[in-house]
């Protein structure tokens, strides 16, 4: 007969959602109580499946509390864990070793069925089915500070015989500023003999090594927070737990992934250029199709979750004006609110977390600068250009370099003059700063470099070509 049992890591109890600024309340409870949501569901999960025993590996909380009411909360669901008869192990992560409350505590305050592993050595407690007799050995050590630049995981003591072996480590591993977090790899992981190792740390779900005596992984975090976690191993968006079945000492088939998370992020990207269309009016409602089809994918992966999307337009378009409120005085733009208000239609739940259309531009015809004094400023500063080169191999110092390509750019001077309303460097891009004296100045610009001035007049007529088109419009 098998057991059953959770590997679990990053709940982040009552984590704030970053950028929630949400107007719909109803949404915006969602969003708050995302992170008790996805436990509780995993603690109902438990107790309907009737699994043995749980494990989490890590950053049950979020650091400190803003409430006491976050571990009275978590108390609860612990304690009707502990109704079920299912123990709880856990090792804290670097956010419960901020946790100012939780490092005062003399004893354990959680029910009796929670665990704690030790922050000074390594700990091992035993679970003994009472039906089967399984037993499995679970071992851990965890953090007492915020950071553990010690390795942990070579402290470990050796695998206890003749049982299924589960360690659990809140690991950074040798990845981005693993040495703050218990710094060790995947080879020493595998060498040390366990059957199962418990990770937390990583927010992304991922399967490091997968063999029948030794299974190393990350489940996640069990519900994202931001639009950064959103995305696993596998490209999948969902998060939750692994749910583990062992028998006679070994595991049986994969670890089987369980979604327990009530919203999920998704980064959209509509590219504006891939429309047809080119009266604005027809081509606003294509985009807003567009928009609407990005939504609906999302809505399809996310499996009847809450939708945090983050929405970036992009690419030419005749509605750079429309969607960048150009021409509004007033406060509502009213293409962006056609957009919002189009989400009412999708038939599921979506919060437009952000809207970003810095990436649209101007719609600029083929032959916009062979008109009248366009065609004589385009062919000026391509000119002056070509005179650079002559510059490339003959430049004898900082200062010559930067008269050179200083002069290009002034061809642009009466033309900026005239426009007012637009400020050089949104032309010509930053000049550089006189009291700057190295090589680069503060960007990294390389001052002596004529192919950099080239480039500032490429972009210069880009960005121009935009005004003028934007002005056109407005006309």
């Amino acid at each position: 007969m098998s057991i059953r049992f959770i590997h679990a890591a990053d709940l982040h109890i009552d984590s704030p959602m970053k950028g929630l600024g949400e107007k719909d309340s109803n949404i915006a409870k969602k969003v708050r109580t995302a992170t008790r949501d996805a436990f509780a569901r995993l603690v109902q999960f438990a107790i309907d499946e009737k699994v043995s025993f749980i494990v989490i590996a890590g950053d049950i909380f979020d650091g400190e509390w803003d409430d006491v009411e976050t571990g009275i909360w978590a108390g609860r669901q612990f304690k009707l864990l502990m109704d079920a008869a299912i123990p709880v192990y856990i090792v804290y992560g670097n956010h419960d070793g901020k946790n100012q409350i939780l490092r005062n505590m003399k004893e354990n305050v959680f029910p009796s069925n929670v665990h704690i592993f030790s922050s000074k050595e390594p700990e091992r407690f035993f679970f003994i089915d009472r039906i089967s007799g399984e037993r499995v050995a679970i071992t851990g050590q965890g953090y007492s500070a915020w950071n553990c630049p010690e390795n942990l995981a070579a402290n470990y003591p050796a695998p206890e015989p003749g049982v299924y072996n589960v360690a659990a480590l809140h690991t950074g591993l040798g990845g981005e500023r693993a040495g703050s977090y218990a710094p060790t790899t995947v080879g020493e992981l595998r060498s040390l003999g366990y059957n199962y190792w418990a990770l937390g740390h990583q927010h992304r779900r991922e399967v490091l090594c997968d063999e029948p005596d030794c299974w190393i992984g990350y489940s996640g975090v069990v519900q994202t927070r931001h639009v950064n976690e959103s995305v696993n191993q596998d490209g999948t968006t969902s998060k939750g737990f692994f749910l583990v079945e062992v028998a006679d000492g070994r595991r049986i088939g994969e670890p089987q992934f369980v979604s327990v998370d009530s919203l999920r992020w998704f980064r959209i990207d509509v590219d504006l250029s891939e429309i047809d269309e080119s009266e604005p009016e027809e081509t606003e409602a294509a985009m807003v199709e567009l928009f609407l089809d990005e939504l609906r994918q999302a809505l399809s992966e996310a499996g009847g979750a809450l939708v945090a999307a983050r929405v970036r337009f992009f690419g030419r378009s005749c509605l750079y004006g429309r969607l960048t409120g150009l021409y509004d005085s007033d406060a509502e733009n009213p293409t962006r609110l056609r957009l919002y208000q189009s989400l009412s239609s999708l038939g599921g739940e979506v919060w437009l977390e952000s809207l970003d259309v810095s990436g649209v531009k101007p719609l600029i015809p083929d032959d916009f600068w062979n008109r009248g004094v366009l065609r004589s400023i385009h062919d000026e500063v391509m000119a002056q250009n070509e005179q650079l080169d002559s510059f490339k191999d003959n430049i004898d110092g900082k200062k010559q370099g930067v008269r050179a390509g200083k002069a290009p750019l002034k061809a642009l001077d009466p033309l900026v003059k005239k426009l007012a309303l637009f400020k050089t460097d949104l032309l010509c891009g930053r000049r550089p700063d006189p009291s700057v004296q190295p090589e680069k100045d503060a960007d990294g610009i390389a001052l002596d470099d004529p192919e950099q001035y080239k480039k500032w007049n490429l972009e210069a007529l880009d960005t121009l070509a935009d005004v003028l088109k934007s002005v056109e419009e407005d006309v």
